[in-house]
């Protein structure tokens, strides 16, 4: 593929992914505060808590194989069909031994639903596997409007289905069936991918490279698994039920422009540099490029939500959430250092290095359990610092190991950031000005005044004291249209 049609298909990935993630987000967010106002918090804690086991089983499921085969030059028949069946038949070893060892989990947590809830989740297993190839055909061909498109249609069965369930009663259980039908919808739609069931071969032989490159990945997605849902598990065995429901309805709030913004870069990042990685400049610059794009997204959006917590959270989601206005706060301080640090992973397994992905989350999985055993001592405000002392160290460690892979000094670096991080500044300035001179305890018109004068705010102090970057995201925009 030439250096012009791989930027169109780049380009295609970004237009396909962001529109899809836009009307995602819309429905995400009227799904969360519509069931939100229904259910209770203990019911968002105890999810939380069945989501540590069954997510980490997904990820052993995948066993990092779609990502060794987006990843590698040429893949064979035989290879496509020998891990189509390997991890489908793990996942229903995996889902068996859920299933039985449900009883032994909830007791640990003393709690009885939780066991019902464990085993229901676990279908979610056999779902994931069936979608691990279909996924790989569309990332090899860099048909990122397919998978787009298929994500968003889930994602909107999902949101109704919960909306639906939650107005009908069923309680705990909208959480669990809405994903389990958005899943199997999405499922559905892959499917037709492969165009013909795989033919039942396991060829170890063939699959040695990428059962080496796969486990490195899976370790390292096994690892950031735990790490990300420490502070859940660890919460959730020395707090009570209520307050790890405040802090992970807090921690996916605050967590969406990651989980949206984010996440689109992720998914064109490490498909797009996989493709290019022998020309390590072409890498360095698509690297740079996509994190400065995501952090003029990312930011504002992150200081925005943080400012206006106090009043969006009270008037959507009443004053029973009220503990969560400090939470977001915090953990969007936190998000504007991590949203910078999680494309990086997928830029040094896009380029083969594995190994490195795999070596940082080691450090991780130690340091930040560790942070957050120490933090829960003192209650749930001292997991929040845990965060801010532990992930700094982690976030440079990862800088380091990338800059070394693909040449990345520190001016280039810096280029992607001031212009963005100036202008969040003078729009968090000029927001909390606001805010603390001339608005009252009105929510409705608050919001109404803070959103656009941030927005207002942000464009315009980017435009004034950044006028070349503002043309080169003008041209992009454009680009993006066509």
């Amino acid at each position: 593929m030439n250096k012009q049609a791989m930027k169109k298909k780049i380009l295609t990935g970004f237009a396909w992914e962001g529109i899809t993630k836009i009307l995602v987000q819309s429905v995400t967010w009227v799904t969360t505060i519509v069931v939100a106002r229904i259910l209770a918090p203990e019911d968002y804690g105890i999810v939380a808590i069945s989501g540590i086991f069954i997510g980490l089983l997904a990820v052993i499921t995948d066993m990092g194989f779609m990502s060794a085969l987006v990843n590698k030059d040429e893949v064979t028949q035989e290879q496509q069909d020998s891990a189509f069946w390997l991890t489908l038949l793990l996942s229903l070893v995996l889902f068996a031994l859920v299933y039985a060892l449900a009883p032994m989990l909830a007791s640990f947590y003393e709690s009885d639903i939780l066991v019902d809830i464990i085993r229901i989740s676990a279908f979610i297993l056999p779902l994931s596997s069936l979608k691990v190839i279909p996924i790989t055909i569309a990332l090899r061909a860099m048909n990122f409007k397919y998978r787009a498109l298929t994500d968003m249609m889930g994602q909107f069965v999902t949101s109704v289905s919960s909306i639906i369930m939650a107005m009908n009663d069923f309680g705990v259980w909208t959480l669990i069936y809405s994903v389990l039908i958005g899943q199997a919808v999405i499922v559905a739609v892959y499917l037709p991918l492969m165009k013909k069931i795989p033919a039942f071969t396991i060829k170890i032989k063939e699959m040695k490279d990428i059962i080496v490159y796969g486990t490195h990945i899976m370790l390292s997605q096994m690892l950031e698994f735990f790490t990300m849902r420490a502070d859940i598990f660890i919460i959730g065995l020395f707090l009570p039920e209520k307050q790890v429901g405040y802090y992970s309805m807090g921690y996916q709030l605050s967590t969406i422009p990651l989980d949206k913004i984010g996440a689109l870069f992720n998914r064109v990042a490490f498909p797009s540099v996989s493709r290019i990685k022998e020309d390590l400049g072409a890498t360095r610059g698509l690297f740079v490029n996509m994190h400065k794009y995501l952090l003029v997204i990312a930011f504002p959006v992150l200081i925005g939500l943080m400012v206006i917590a106090d009043d969006l959270i009270i008037l959507l989601l009443t004053e029973k959430w009220a503990p969560l206005v400090p939470i977001i706060q915090a953990l969007c301080m936190l998000n504007l250092l991590r949203v910078s640090g999680m494309i990086m992973p997928y830029v040094m397994a896009g380029v083969g290095r594995s190994d490195y992905v795999l070596k940082y989350h080691v450090l991780s999985s130690v340091l930040l359990p560790v942070a957050f055993l120490v933090g829960v001592q003192f209650g749930l405000y001292g997991v929040l610092v845990s965060w801010f002392i532990a992930y700094p160290f982690l976030y440079f460690f990862i800088l380091r190991l990338l800059a070394n892979i693909i040449g990345l000094n520190l001016k280039l670096f810096l280029s992607s950031i001031v212009p963005t991080v100036t202008s969040t500044l003078l729009m968090f300035a000029s927001v909390v000005l606001v805010k603390t001179y001339l608005l009252d305890d009105n929510h409705v018109f608050n919001l109404m005044v803070t959103i656009p004068l941030g927005m207002v705010s942000y464009v315009l102090a980017f435009y004034l004291l950044f006028k070349n970057e503002m043309v080169e995201i003008k041209s992009g925009i454009a680009e993006l249209r066509r």
